[in-house]
C-alpha cells in the first residue's frame, strides 16, 4: 500500500496481524494472497483496505490509523472440504483440464 501522490507509504505500513485470542482464532502472523481492494467498509468517509490470508479470513484496516483493524467487519469464508482424490473418475467431456 503506498500513497499514489508521494510514492511512500502511510504510517504504520506495511503491517501484518500477529494472532490472538480476541480477535483472530489460528496461531501465527498473518500473510495475504491477492491484491488489496479500497472501499469505505465504516461509512466513516475514508477508505479502508480489505484483505484476504491463507485461511480464508477477511480482514479490513483503516488507512492512516496506523493500519488500525476493524474487528467489526472481520469475515472468516468455511473451508471447503475436498475428498483427497477429487479427481478420480472425472469424464473428460465435462473437464477442461484433467488431472
Amino acid at each position: 500500500l503506498i500513497h499514489a501522490d508521494e510514492g511512500l507509504p502511510p504510517v504504520g505500513w506495511p503491517i501484518a496481524f500477529d494472532h490472538d485470542e480476541d480477535h483472530m482464532d489460528h496461531g501465527g502472523p498473518s500473510t495475504f494472497h491477492g491484491s488489496a481492494v479500497v472501499y469505505d467498509v465504516n461509512g466513516d468517509g475514508r477508505d479502508d483496505v480489505c484483505v484476504v490470508d491463507g485461511n480464508g479470513d477477511v480482514y479490513w484496516v483503516a488507512v492512516g490509523d496506523y493500519g488500525r483493524y476493524l474487528h467489526d467487519y472481520k469475515i472468516t469464508v468455511p473451508k471447503l472440504k475436498v475428498r483427497k482424490d477429487w479427481y478420480e473418475g472425472l469424464d473428460e467431456k465435462y473437464a477442461d483440464h484433467y488431472v
